[in-house]
């Protein structure tokens, strides 16, 4: 009996677990996701190039992304389409250093004033002073108008690093702005600590005052003492700072020197904060100094962590006030640039609360890769803007998900989940996909998992897996075009492996299916030169203890007429519509069926 299944779909009926696989060049680590539970959506915005910052307006349907670059993208904030360009300042900005389009600020009153605030580093001279600049909406609310530039603050940068680059209104409805110490390294002019300076401090304005500004009644030094936009002092670099919405404190991720990051927190009310740079990084005395004492105002950090090769930025997050995760209703997120970790903790509030329920939530999630931003959305759920990665990911409700950092990752996540050992395990290339295409179909009837290897090299996530497992045979799908001898070598060393090949990916599915089924009553086929029939197939004929074999779009090639002789099947199931495999091969097919 022939069948065609234009449809993998009706397949699933009679399945208690299906796995979707989305081909993703590079996705995120491995972790199952239980339905319901928080999860990271690694792209959910993509089409973006360096994005920095991540806003929205309060209550707006869309989310703005900043780009290093100078543009503001729009997305849409249910689905991550793609709106439009909202404004390109490019021609405004150096990207010498740390700087760029650092950050960006809507205005409480946007949906009334339609302005917003944007943190910058000027091309104006090497290596670019920070400015603070307005801009205001046109009336098309999906692009802002360009002449509407007015610039607040100026901020000259004696070097290209520590810039800050926080932009954010507090519920007071004044902008703060946080600046770095000015560079270099060991804040060598004291800025953090010096009232006479702007650098090394969190300022706070007021936009609707005077032009450009007006000093808010508050700020510590508006009588004198020092500059009347301090708002705190004792900074290195507060790159990323956030407010609780809830409860107004003010949340600050400032990079430390090469000792400790440091995460700090004050209440809405806290004048005159002095975070303690460069006497103090983090909670100890700056190195090599020891002894130090407590400069006037110090506030502690509410947390820090150890400076290490891999934790050496620490990106300030959000508190989380959506309305999808209630579970997380307070929990503050952040993250580290060299790390991979999202972690959380939650603070009791004001300043000198307390700090509980630290939290890594790498394995419950999933991880973060080159993070240097979050932001909200007009409903409060969390977004992060990954500047290596060219993407913008989203906490979301988790459906069952199974992700690594890249394929090789993927692969080995999946087999964790699914098997507790194996006795065989099938290793496919992994930037090719008929040879592991066939393999899953062999793997499955073995009850073992396809992994993924380079042509030269075992990824480290394969070998991790591969020890786990602990398997008694490894079968190679894939010739030494493909899968040099050097990896079948290195894979020989973990568990004794054999080689299932033929001189292409047809003749390479036919060996599988020789080495892996004497006979087959179902054999499934598949186009051989696009995956995504292939792939249901795959799963459908492990579950029928089936093989997959190849065929081009108007012919069945002459390893897949051996196989299919060879097999002797009573019926073949052809995936994939007469567009994709023709109806000719589907009647050649029909010929090899008892």
């Amino acid at each position: 009996m022939l069948q065609t299944q234009p449809n993998a779909r009706r397949l699933r009926s009679r399945l208690s677990t299906v796995v979707v696989l989305t081909l993703v060049v590079v996705t995120a680590f491995a972790v199952p996701a239980a339905a319901g539970e928080p999860v990271i959506d690694p792209d959910f915005i993509t089409g973006v190039s360096a994005p920095m910052a991540v806003d929205a307006p309060a209550g707006d349907g869309r989310v703005f992304v900043a780009e290093r670059g100078g543009k503001i993208k729009i997305f849409s904030s249910a689905t991550g389409a793609f709106i439009g360009t909202f404004l390109d300042v490019g021609g405004l900005i150096s990207q010498g250093g740390e700087g760029g389009l650092l950050g960006m600020a809507f205005h409480p009153d946007y949906a009334v004033n339609g302005k917003f605030y944007l943190h910058l580093t000027n091309r104006r001279v090497s290596p670019g002073d920070v400015d603070i600049v307005e801009y205001s909406v046109s009336a098309d609310p999906n692009v802002a108008n360009p002449g509407s530039y007015r610039r607040l603050l100026r901020v000259p940068q004696p070097a290209s690093n520590h810039n800050g680059g926080t932009v954010v209104f507090g519920s007071d409805g004044y902008l703060y702005i946080s600046l770095g110490d000015g560079g270099s390294s060991n804040d060598p002019s004291n800025n953090g600590q010096r009232t006479g300076t702007l650098l090394g401090k969190i300022l706070r304005i007021d936009v609707d005052g005077d032009s450009p500004y007006a000093i808010p009644d508050g700020n510590p030094y508006k009588g004198g003492g020092g500059l009347p936009e301090i708002w705190a002092r004792g900074v290195r670099n507060p790159f990323r700072m956030a407010f609780d919405p809830a409860t107004g404190d003010l949340y600050i991720g400032d990079v430390g020197q090469g000792a400790r990051e440091e995460i700090n927190a004050i209440g809405p009310t806290h004048a005159g904060a002095n975070f303690g740079w460069k006497i103090y990084e983090g909670t100890i005395c700056r190195p090599p100094t020891s002894g130090c004492s407590a400069p006037p105002g110090y506030v502690p950090p509410i947390h820090d962590y150890r400076n290490t090769s891999s934790t050496r930025s620490v990106i300030g997050g959000e508190v989380y006030r959506g309305k999808t995760l209630p579970g997380l209703e307070g929990t503050y997120f952040y993250a580290d640039f060299y790390s991979s970790n999202l972690r959380s903790l939650r603070y009791s509030g004001g300043s000198g609360g307390t700090v509980s329920d630290h939290t890594n939530w790498k394995s419950a999630m999933g991880p973060v890769a080159g993070v240097v931003g979050f932001g909200t959305d007009g409903s409060g759920e969390i977004y992060m803007a990954s500047l290596t990665k060219n993407r913008v990911s989203k906490i979301v409700l988790g459906s069952d998900r199974v992700w690594g950092d890249d394929r090789f990752e993927t692969a080995a996540a999946v087999s964790k989940q699914a098997f507790g050992s194996a006795s065989t395990v099938y290793v496919a290339y992994g930037f090719d996909f008929p040879d592991a295409l066939g393999a899953a179909a062999a793997a499955a009837a073995a009850d073992g998992p396809v992994l993924l290897v380079t042509s030269t090299g075992i990824p480290s996530a394969t070998r991790t897996e591969l020890n786990r497992l602990g398997p008694s045979q490894i079968v190679v799908a894939g010739g030494p075009g493909v899968i040099s001898d050097g990896v079948v070598a290195q894979l020989n060393a973990i568990a004794p492996t054999v080689r299932s090949a033929g001189i292409d990916r047809f003749a390479t599915a036919a060996a599988v299916s020789k080495a892996a089924f004497g006979s087959a009553s179902t054999v499934y086929v598949a186009y051989g030169f696009d995956f995504p029939d292939a792939l249901g197939a795959a799963a459908a004929a492990g579950a029928a203890g089936a093989p997959v074999l190849l065929v081009g779009g108007d012919s069945v090639p002459s390893a897949t007429r051996t196989e299919l002789n060879r097999l002797g099947p009573s019926q073949i199931v052809v995936v994939g519509g007469p567009g994709v495999i023709s109806r000719a091969v589907q009647a050649d097919l029909g010929a090899f069926v008892d």
